[in-house]
Order: C-alpha cells, then sequence, then structure tokens
C-alpha cells in the first residue's frame, strides 16, 4: 500500500479498498482495546475482558457501517491524528456504554442543577441555564484532544492518572493542558457576560 495522510488511509477503508480495513484493525485495534479497558478498570469497576472486546469490536464494525460514513467523518483536523481519534471514539463509547448502564441513577450533579434551578429566582435560573449552554457550546468547539481531556476530567469525574492514560500524556501534561483549557473557558465566559 502507498504511502497516505491519515485521511486518506480513512477514507481508503471506508471504500473497502483491499487491505485497508484489515491493516485498520490489525495496527489500531490493540491500542483502542487498552483504552477500553483502561477507561472500563478506572470508570466501570472490575473490567471484565468479554466486555472490552466486544465495545472494541462494536466500535469497529461502527467505523465499516454505511458505506464507513464514520471513517469518512474523521479529517483529522487541528493536527488530531487517526489514531487520537480512534482512542476518543472508543472513550465515548465505552462512557455511553457506562451511561447506559446506569441509566436508572440520575447523577448527583443533574440533581444539584435542578435543585439550585428550584432554589433561585426565575431569572437568575435562566441566566444560569444560558451560562451553562454557553460553556457546552464553548467545550464543543475545543480541539479535539482538549475535549476529551475537559470531558474526561469533568464530565466523565475520571481521575487525573487514568485520563492521562486515555490522552497518551504524562500527568504534569494533562495537568498544564486541562489549566490551559479552564483559562480559555473562564476567558470566554467573561467576554460573554457570564461572570
Amino acid at each position: 500500500m502507498p504511502e497516505s495522510t491519515d485521511a486518506d488511509f480513512a477514507i481508503n477503508c471506508a471504500d473497502d479498498l483491499p487491505g485497508y480495513r484489515q491493516q485498520l484493525i490489525l495496527q489500531y485495534q490493540p491500542g483502542v482495546l487498552r483504552a477500553i479497558q483502561a477507561v472500563l478498570g478506572r470508570w466501570g469497576g472490575a473490567p471484565r475482558e468479554w466486555v472490552a472486546e466486544d465495545l472494541s469490536q462494536e466500535l469497529f464494525a461502527a467505523l465499516f457501517e454505511h458505506n464507513g460514513a464514520k471513517l469518512r467523518s474523521f479529517q483529522g483536523r487541528n493536527g488530531c491524528s487517526l489514531r487520537t481519534w480512534l482512542h476518543t471514539v472508543a472513550v465515548r463509547r465505552v462512557l455511553n456504554h457506562l451511561k447506559r448502564s446506569r441509566s436508572a441513577d440520575a447523577s448527583l450533579e443533574e440533581r444539584e442543577s435542578a435543585m439550585a434551578d428550584d432554589r433561585l429566582p426565575a431569572d437568575e435560573a435562566l441566566m444560569h441555564r444560558e451560562a451553562v449552554a454557553f460553556l457546552r457550546e464553548a467545550v464543543a468547539q475545543l480541539p479535539d484532544m482538549d475535549r476529551l481531556a475537559f470531558r474526561l476530567i469533568f464530565e466523565d469525574g475520571l481521575g487525573y492518572d487514568a485520563a492521562a492514560e486515555v490522552c497518551r500524556l504524562s500527568k504534569g501534561a494533562l495537568y498544564t493542558r486541562i489549566f490551559r483549557i479552564k483559562a480559555r473557558l473562564r476567558d470566554q465566559v467573561r467576554k460573554a457576560g457570564f461572570l
């Protein structure tokens, strides 16, 4: 196979060119499986090997569904490699799996937010909801790796050790990244008039 960029490689896999899908699985499946196991081990209790393997297989199957639509969505923006993108997709898949398995329990954060809205005057509750919506949009606009790091720490409640492993960063590099992300978001929120 000739040399290609990650985006070209993803398109060739989506187009089902000979050997590309097999190479994708052989090259990236072990790392994806390790990322899934790390998240399950840290966040999902005692990991069961078959759960990680099932999630990994489901991920790769989903990549090839609908004429490779998911693979076609990879564009390698902001220097995001196919490996990083696959790890991000894998982590999101695991977290969605864990959320579904715990769907009966409302999160403490949701309950506290709802109680706070009940205690606030209507205009303050509206401002609170607008600020949260603005912050969610600002987080969605972060580069892939920053968004992943932020969500692992602040939305999914992963500790810095586990999040650093999933992001393939040192713990110190993750602390620095999170510090910069928070400063950037704080500035955006302040400029929007919410602080």
